[in-house]
């Protein structure tokens, strides 16, 4: 039987033949999957328990954590989407809006600045965190715990700053409903954050979960566009954002996190082990909804400094 030189945490020397590296990542990805029944309770909370195979047991080894990134497992997907979404809003933050929106739009104000990039930071932040939790999640319980709850609270942090960011074009001329509603929101976001942090939290079913933080994303969502409708009128709200684009968000959201709670296609079908899993799903309607918002940002950007909704909120300007 053909041996395998590998470190201690697991890798394979660096003396090993640089043409049979791939042929020891593989049988290290066979040699340490594992099925749900053979995961520790505590494991079994962060996965779904319809996936059956393809795990990895508790390391308690950083490096090992960070191997596992280089052979194939079931969280090999959602490691790789957070990882190449953290990438992409990364290179936005530092480079789009100083490379391309101030030279392109010169009526470019400071608060359209820090609203923008503070969107873009929020983003990074989200999916830099949830790479790492998926990387993490077979350390240890402890690792796994606070990578779990930093991943929530990034996640309710891009999604705040994705409400304040559709306060503004909402309300850029209207300070005063804008200082309620985001007040408004950062209560909501700071009781939120309490009730995720909480041992409680962790203690609901996957259910419960997923209908607090759906109910939580509506309400935050839709609560300062209704309002809008209801004080200026559909016709001018349509001015300033795109609405249709906002529903769509919402809608493959709640999708996502519907396929997530029922853990469909696994629950039926026994080969989305690795790939199209209910987790792949949702991390993926996350991406998307993100990108989205993204997208109706520059909508209303576009449309305010074309003239068409001149900024008339807090502009920081001499």
């Amino acid at each position: 039987m053909s041996s395998i030189t590998t470190t201690k945490g697991g890798c394979p020397n660096d003396n090993y033949p640089t043409s049979k590296r791939y042929t020891v990542i593989s049988k290290l990805s066979t040699r340490n999957h594992y099925k749900l029944k053979e995961l520790p309770e505590w494991q079994r909370e962060f996965n779904s328990g319809k996936v059956i195979t393809g795990f990895l047991k508790e390391t308690n080894s950083f490096k090992k954590c960070l191997w596992s990134t280089m052979y194939w497992h079931n969280s090999s997907i959602n490691i790789s989407l957070n990882g190449i979404a953290a990438t992409v809003y990364f290179m936005l933050l530092f480079f789009f809006t100083d490379c391309y929106l101030i030279p392109s739009f010169p009526s470019t104000t400071m608060s359209d600045y820090i609203v923008l990039n503070l969107y873009l930071l929020t983003a990074t932040q989200n999916f830099m965190v949830g790479t790492i939790f998926y990387i993490m999640k077979s350390h240890s319980k402890q690792q796994a715990f606070l990578w779990y709850k930093l991943n929530n609270i990034g996640l309710i942090n891009h999604i705040a700053s994705s409400v304040v960011t559709l306060l503004y074009y909402h309300y850029f001329d209207y300070v005063f409903y804008f200082k309620f509603f985001t007040i408004v929101t950062l209560l909501l976001i700071t009781l939120f954050t309490c009730s995720i942090i909480s041992d409680s939290f962790n203690k609901m079913t996957r259910i419960r979960k997923n209908f607090l933080l759906l109910a939580y994303i509506i309400l935050l969502t839709l609560m300062p566009s209704l309002f809008a409708i209801l004080r200026f009128g559909l016709a001018k709200v349509l001015e300033r954002i795109s609405l249709n684009l906002i529903i769509l968000e919402i809608f493959i959201y709640a999708f996502g996190l519907t396929i997530r709670t029922s853990q469909l296609p696994e629950r039926f079908f026994n080969s989305f082990d690795f790939l199209g899993n209910s987790e792949n799903v949702y991390q993926l309607s996350i991406i998307v909804c993100s990108f989205i918002h993204f997208k109706i940002l520059m909508n209303s950007y576009c449309l305010m400094h074309s003239g068409v909704n001149p900024p008339t909120l807090v502009t920081f300007q001499d």
